[in-house]
This record gives structure tokens, sequence and C-alpha cells, in this order.
């Protein structure tokens, strides 16, 4: 599935569509060919929303693999966060759903930081 985003929207919106899109069971996410990790968030850099310290565009692309009918029945169920955004935001949403997606690696270096392998 792939959702875009057009139109204004802050770094808790992005982070509020990710979690959204775990929570339905997504079994990999991307944004903006950005591969999301569990240490991955969007913040306000200098005057752009960034996830991993890359920049987003004025437009994003979400890309979740995962059972297509689940993660858009979850991201529009009435009451749901695409309801909440649209009517709190003024920014289009679009899903699209694809069978041939697929993800990037991630950037981010996954060694674990506080621990040490077993010998």
């Amino acid at each position: 599935m792939i959702l875009t985003v057009a139109g204004p929207f802050d770094a808790t919106a992005v982070n509020d569509l990710i979690y959204e899109l775990r929570g339905a069971g997504a079994d990999a996410i991307a944004v903006d060919d950005i591969r999301i990790t569990a240490r991955s968030v969007a913040v306000l850099g200098a005057g752009v929303i960034e996830i991993d310290g890359t920049a987003l565009g004025p437009t994003i692309e979400i890309q979740a693999i995962g059972s297509p009918d689940g993660l858009e029945s979850t991201l529009r169920r009435p009451g749901g966060l695409l309801t909440l955004l649209e009517q709190s935001i003024d920014a289009q949403f679009q899903i699209e759903q694809r069978t041939d997606l697929e993800l990037p690696a991630t950037r981010r270096d996954l060694a674990p930081q506080a621990a040490r392998p077993v010998e």
C-alpha cells in the first residue's frame, strides 16, 4: 500500500501515520525511501520534517507492506486517523494498493548501542 500525503502537515502527523500502520500489522514501512526502524522518528529539523537525519519533501509517500485490506481499513475506519487528520489539517491523502512494493534497506547502523554480544 502507498499513502501519499500532499499539503501542510507536521512531524506529529507523520509519526501518527507510522504508528497507525505499525498497529495495523504492517510488516515493513518506508517514508520517502527512508526505511522505518524501531528507532526512527519524524522530527522538525531546520524548518523541515526529518526522519533519521533526512529531510522530507512537501509531499510524502508512505509505503507499507502488510495486509492491503487491513492497512487501508484501519486508516479509513470511521473516526480513524485519516478522518481526524482530514478534519484538522489541510492535506490531501491518497491510498493506492500495490502488490509489487520493494522497500529500501535502512541506512541506520542496527548494532546494539548499550548491549554487548555474548561470547
